[in-house]
């Protein structure tokens, strides 16, 4: 998600309901299939096409795309709910395989599964359009280029993009 997207929704309780353990395709079996989560209300509000700071969570366009280029992704669906305003999104929680493709030159941040520098490496990556790095954080998702370009052709709104670097 762009951080300078005003308006983004604070989702409320989602630890709750989302164990991040089992964000991935050995356990996705664990998480509901569909739930309803709200936000805190905000007249303001904006529902983005990406959201990655409590969940990595996409709205059925940008899903739409991840599929032509992962046909065999899934998704638990998430409804995101201002009650007071009456405003809702939906959402798909992708369940995306973690790839074990990073290059040594990687910088973790100190206690997270966070990253200061990025690195892959390019003999590990295989033909992958979006994956989570091993180790990573649920919230991360790097996608190819070509991906983030039909994402983006959609005019799909409030989308952050970090360039990764990739080595051999």
């Amino acid at each position: 998600m762009n951080e300078r997207y005003d308006g983004d929704p604070h989702i409320l309780g989602w630890s709750q309901k989302f164990d991040t353990r089992y964000i991935n395709t050995e356990n996705a079996h664990k998480l509901p299939k569909r739930d309803l989560l709200f936000v805190k209300p905000y007249t303001e509000i904006k529902f983005p096409d990406v959201l990655s700071r409590s969940l990595f969570m996409v709205t059925n366009k940008v899903f739409d795309v991840i599929k032509l280029y992962e046909p065999t992704v899934f998704s638990k669906q998430v409804i995101l709910l201002d009650g007071e305003h009456s405003k809702s999104e939906t959402y798909h929680l992708p369940i995306l395989k973690y790839l074990d493709c990073l290059h040594p030159d990687t910088v973790w941040k100190p206690g997270t599964k966070h990253f200061n520098r990025l690195v892959l490496d390019k003999a590990k990556l295989g033909n992958t359009a979006i994956f989570r790095p091993t180790g990573a954080s649920h919230t991360i998702a790097v996608i190819r280029l070509d991906v983030a370009e039909s994402i983006l052709r959609r005019d799909a709104k409030g989308i952050g993009l970090v360039p990764v670097e990739i080595k051999e």
